[in-house]
């Protein structure tokens, strides 16, 4: 796909949008910061959806 990784292999994101340096695609959870904490990646999993709605919405 090309998204860009860290040094780690996480996918890098936005830290607002979730969204990765490729257009139209957003990453959030375990992908993108091994926190192992279920509530976070279920948080992030929402912020990634808010924002991809917005995003849809705007074309």
């Amino acid at each position: 796909m090309g998204v860009n990784l860290e040094k780690n292999r996480h996918i890098q994101v936005d830290p607002r949008t979730k969204m990765t340096n490729v257009k139209h695609v957003w990453a959030a959870g375990d992908i993108v910061a091994h926190s192992e904490q279920v509530a976070i990646a279920m948080g992030d999993g929402v912020q990634a959806a808010i924002w991809m709605h917005k995003s849809l919405q705007g074309e």
